[in-house]
């Protein structure tokens, strides 16, 4: 939702790019079909026998780590924190990635979800005035340039995997409607735990430094020799900026499913595993390796939410949160509070500007574990948060 510059990517070579799939319906070879059913035949097909393409990644191996997991782990890989979290929201608009439009969102329906960092780039986003005409068929292919790459790039990308449906805040959430947007912001644990799948774009200052690699949507990877054949070292994601953001903590905590695009990698994992490029293919030495050595999100199967509060667990999500960077201070709250929703099944009476309120009085006595620096608010009347809470 926001940025920080920390280290730039390289500049992309210069290309000639495919037609855009939002504005092209080819089908591209390989590719699923859009459809919301999951094939029960996990058995790997053409990709097993294929070295590493150095240009493209490979969209039937994505759609074959979805299946496996459909199936081999069922509630594991759909319920985090070992809860029922539907009641704790969802999402109100979807993007019907057939037609093209907007629609309004219903239980039964599987969407992707994406997680990016968007940055002071500008791209077209819902309002009241546009809302309806939004939602005719094909308004977003004749309003194609008006969207910012990165979010064009992850909609033809979810066309491809054969997702109906896709979720993205800056479409999905009416952003000049105060009401409606506070309570998707609060929402945001039910939307990111229940969609089938979350979309990560792990470079990029903002919405329009695009995806990598997908062919005949974006231009190619050029994966050089070296990250070729050494993905041990390259696959550690942790400094890339989009773990910088504020927003993306909590989207990265609440996604039980995530495809990561990483420097120029695309990265799998789940509440079970976590797979890359290499892991299947017989012309690399496998690399499947467990979760705590090589992870997108360092929480994942790590957080449960009990009867009792662990204040351990709360003390070591709130120390990282704090080294989050935001664009504006005064969201630091907005972007942490439907996590601390869910955790407030196991701390009776929730949180006060993130201090839980079963034991206020000793929360007040919490210490930075290194010199800090206040958030900065965006607005000189409204502080980013009360001067005795952590958030600030």
């Amino acid at each position: 939702m926001d940025s920080s510059h920390v280290v730039p990517d390289s500049p992309p070579p210069q290309y000639t790019p495919y037609s855009n799939a939002l504005s092209d319906s080819r089908t591209i070879p390989g590719s699923a079909s859009a459809t919301a059913e999951v094939s029960e035949d996990t058995t790997a097909p053409s990709f097993l026998t294929r070295s590493l393409d150095p240009d493209w990644i490979d969209i039937e191996m994505m759609g074959y780590w979805l299946r496996k997991c459909d199936l081999e782990h069922g509630e594991q890989c759909r319920r985090p924190f070992g809860i029922d979290i539907s009641g704790f929201g969802r999402a109100n608009l979807l993007i019907d990635v057939q037609r093209k439009c907007l629609t309004v969102a219903k239980p039964e329906h599987r969407y992707a979800c994406f997680s990016y960092v968007w940055g002071g780039s500008s791209t077209l986003k819902t309002g009241k005035d546009n809302l309806d005409s939004l939602m005719e068929d094909n308004s977003l292919r004749i309003r194609l340039k008006e969207i910012s790459r990165k979010i064009r790039d992850a909609i033809d990308l979810v066309d491809q995997l054969g997702i109906p449906y896709f979720w993205v805040d800056a479409l999905c959430i009416i952003q000049d409607d105060s009401e409606s947007k506070h309570d998707q912001i609060q929402a945001m644990a039910g939307i990111y735990a229940n969609a089938y799948v979350t979309i990560i774009a792990g470079n990029g200052w903002d919405a329009n430094h695009g995806l990598r690699g997908i062919q005949g949507v974006t231009e190619q990877r050029h994966l050089s020799t070296f990250l070729k054949n050494d993905f041990r070292e390259n696959l550690q994601p942790h400094d890339s900026i989009w773990y910088s953001r504020g927003w993306t903590f909590q989207e990265m905590i609440f996604s039980p499913r995530m495809i990561m695009f990483q420097y120029q990698l695309a990265v799998w994992e789940c509440n079970k595993e976590s797979l890359n490029e290499s892991s299947l293919s017989k012309f690399h030495a496998p690399l499947k390796v467990p979760l705590d050595v090589m992870s997108i999100s360092p929480w994942h199967s790590r957080i449960k939410v009990t009867n009792w509060p662990d204040v351990k667990q709360y003390v070591a999500l709130a120390g990282e949160y704090t080294e989050r960077k935001l664009t504006y201070g005064n969201d630091a709250e907005n972007a942490i509070n439907s996590l601390l929703s869910v955790m407030s099944c196991s701390f009776t009476g929730g949180f006060i500007s993130g201090l839980p309120e079963m034991f206020f009085e000793e929360a007040l006595l919490w210490q930075p574990a290194e010199p800090m620096q206040r958030r900065q608010s965006s607005n000189p009347v409204q502080t980013s948060s009360p001067s005795w809470s952590w958030i600030g």
